[in-house]
């Protein structure tokens, strides 16, 4: 927990966006807005320019408050620097190999830093990569063994130009420790899946500090027997008591393993791992460890024949599924009050067959002490939802039940990402299991329940969760409204709908007479009906600065009109924004666009191109009318360019051929066809509480004792 800081007034009243809050607090965006839609003390925002922000002071206060760590000196943001160092590397090493020459050359620097960091600023001006090497090796014990499988060696033999540009990007202060360990960690997670096909190599940043939360608190050793890049190990290390905490890892693939040593070495870790099959070849056979945490393959056949292996007491399972093997190697390797917990697939939990029966001894053993199912998307390999095995050898028995958490709820997709858990989730979580232990647990309905031997036997040793969890759910209620009054309203709803559209339909012109078949008409190049050379927007930027203005990105294209630009905000524009009247066309299939008819001036993505069209030759309404055509859209097609992707270009674009009636005529033609479509929208919104209307019915007429009654004549 960080010391309450003393903060200026000048501090006190900055303000900050929500993406600097999780910054300040070491956590994901999505866990910002969590605690702001779940915690009623949350600051309120203070909007400025239509953006949202929150005054620093208030945020610390809350931060306090709600016992959250926090610091505000800035984080090393390592991102930047990575793609820096990649588009330097880029025509020398293997892009699933840049992750492991970056890690290289922040363990050399560090070292280097150790024992002279000036001499460190003198050799990255002079580009001398061997006089680093030397300088690291010389400083770190530890080092010449860590970099003896690695890539970073090979660093040596750059052009002294390029090693120039390459220490310079490290040469920042950044000694190892937690803050920098952190930062590599929060790097491998938002990147690693990048570099190596299927991100087979790390666990996601999330889970690991789920599993280390459910395995604490930390002392003593910790193990991970398929450690990887050292993820969880990495985040035991950090919420460990002490730094008498020692780590321990098996991984079979030697350059991953090399990366995860570099990763607990920038951490300044007391680790130690070997390389090898974890089940063939144990490297720590006569290990006793206070916590193991494990993410094992997921779904891996197992192909070697472990019949009669004394640490496989409860039985061999069917080889397809490894998971119940690797949880007798967890429970074999724990000392008698160690926690062990470990992921696998949900199908494992009610298989039948040899699996079943390792199942119900180790259920009848009291070893298996609670199953967590997570969210689909909780791992970067897969969809497949897993869940979690809490396992102990110090349970007792006859009084040992099992618990079941259906975590399915709890936290949210990150844009990119995997589906992550924030700091109150993981809590959640781990409060269920304490209470568990400490006889105070009670059933939550929907979230957590307990189930004797009895039970379990009964229902054949199923382990699935959502088998055990009675499920919350109120037959007098839908989406969180009394189902009475939601179809009271939606059916006042849905008799003005049908009544305005109606008058709507009454209203539509005769489209004949604007046949464009029937007018005289040139055909021209869009270039040559521009006011200016086409333009594309750029990438969001997104800050809290007094400068920042709203930003459009390409979910805006869905309407034909756009009459507010809010409410994302971007900074360091280029001044290329939008003004009333301009077309934004999406560069890419399905090719939407929108005409703007908002004042307030606004940047847009680069994936947006703006067509500033000369008024007096063509009408913005009938341009974006062309193109949303199938003639338009077979003439963008026809300018798209790429292999894999297509994409229009603002230069290719100035050659599509356009239909130019006189400018009276397209006005005509636009405004029908803008009756039409507004036509269409509201029977689109007609059949949609239609069927929202008919749900509620539906749910109705099931309740046995809420009659609707007059209220909702």
């Amino acid at each position: 927990m960080t010391s309450e800081p003393t903060l200026t007034e000048s501090q006190a009243t900055r303000l900050v966006s929500a993406s600097e809050i999780a910054e300040i607090a070491g956590v994901g965006p999505s866990a910002v807005s969590n605690w702001r839609s779940r915690h009623e003390d949350f600051p309120s925002p203070v909007v400025t320019g239509g953006r949202e922000t929150f005054r620093l002071g208030d945020i610390v206060d809350w931060l306090i408050r709600n016992d959250r760590s926090f610091s505000l000196a800035r984080r090393p943001d390592l991102r930047k620097t990575f793609w820096g160092f990649a588009d330097l590397l880029r025509d020398v090493a293997p892009s699933d190999q840049l992750l492991d020459y970056f890690l290289a050359l922040l363990a050399l620097r560090s070292a280097a830093d150790q024992d002279n960091s000036d001499r460190w600023y003198e050799i990255a001006e002079s580009g001398d990569m061997e006089a680093v090497v030397a300088l690291a090796m010389e400083a770190s014990i530890e080092l010449p063994e860590l970099l003896s499988t690695r890539p970073g060696q090979t660093l040596s033999g750059l052009s002294k130009e390029r090693a120039r540009q390459l220490l310079q990007l490290v040469a920042v202060d950044n000694e190892r420790g937690d803050e920098l360990g952190e930062a590599v960690s929060m790097l491998i997670d938002d990147i690693g899946s990048r570099m190596r096909a299927g991100g087979e190599f790390y666990s996601p940043l999330s889970l690991a500090q789920l599993l280390v939360a459910l395995a604490g608190p930390i002392t003593g050793t910790v193990y991970d027997p398929t450690c990887g890049a050292g993820m969880l190990l990495a985040a035991a290390w950090r919420r460990r008591k002490d730094d008498t905490v020692r780590l321990l890892g098996q991984e079979i693939n030697r350059s991953t393993l090399g990366l995860g040593k570099l990763h607990l070495y920038l951490h300044q870790a007391r680790a130690t791992l070997e390389t090898g099959d974890t089940l063939l070849d144990d490297r720590y056979p006569d290990l006793s460890a206070d916590h193991i945490v494990c993410d094992a393959p997921f779904g891996l056949k197992l192909r070697a024949n472990l019949a009669g292996d004394t640490r496989l007491p409860f039985g061999l399972p069917n080889p397809q599924h490894s998971e119940f093997v690797w949880a007798q190697f967890i429970i074999h390797h724990l000392t008698p009050d160690g926690i062990g917990v470990m992921t696998c697939p949900p199908g494992v939990l009610s298989v039948q067959g040899s699996t079943a029966a390792v199942r119900e001894a180790m259920t009848r053993a009291g070893v298996i002490e609670a199953v967590i199912q997570l969210a689909p998307g909780t791992l970067p390999t897969t969809s497949v939802p897993p869940a979690l095995l809490m396992l102990r050898r110090g349970r007792i028995l006859p009084s040992a039940e099992v618990l079941f958490v259906d975590a399915t709820a709890l936290g949210s997709p990150e844009r990119g990402k995997t589906h992550e858990l924030d700091r109150d989730d993981v809590e959640r979580i781990r409060e269920v299991v304490d209470h568990c232990r400490s006889g105070q647990f009670a059933p939550i309905p929907g979230f957590a329940a307990a189930a004797t031997l009895a039970d379990l036997e009964e229902c054949g040793w199923d382990l699935t969760p959502r088998r055990h969890v009675p499920q919350e759910l109120n037959l007098a209620e839908l989406d969180g409204e009394p189902v009475a009054s939601r179809v009271r309203r939606l059916r006042l709803a849905f008799e003005e709908e049908i009544a305005d559209v109606a008058l709507v339909a009454g209203g539509l012109p005769d489209p004949e007479p604007l046949h464009l078949m029937d007018q005289q008409y040139v055909t021209v190049p869009l270039g040559g009906v521009l006011q200016a050379k086409p333009d594309r927007g750029q990438r969001q930027k997104d800050s809290g600065r007094e400068d920042s203005i709203p930003f459009i990105g390409l979910d805006a294209l869905r309407n034909t009109q756009l009459t507010a630009a809010g409410p994302d905000q971007t900074w360091d524009f280029k001044r290329i924004t939008t003004e009333p009247g301009d077309v934004l066309l999406g560069s890419m299939p399905p090719f939407r666009s929108t005409v703007v008819e908002c004042d307030q001036a606004a940047a847009f993505a680069d994936t947006i191109i703006r067509l500033r069209a000369d008024r007096s030759t063509i009408d913005p309404s009938y341009l974006r009318m062309f193109l949303a055509s199938r003639m338009g859209q077979a003439a963008l097609e026809r300018y798209a360019g790429g292999t894999t992707i297509r994409r229009l270009s603002p230069t290719s674009l100035q050659e599509v051929l356009i239909p130019l009636p006189p400018i009276e005529i397209q006005q005509a033609i636009a405004a029908a066809a803008q009756l039409f479509e507004t036509a269409a929208d509201r029977a689109a919104t007609v059949a949609s509480l239609g069927a929202a209307l008919a749900e509620g019915v539906r749910e109705w007429l099931m309740l046995p004792d809420d009659p609707i009654g007059e209220e909702a004549e």
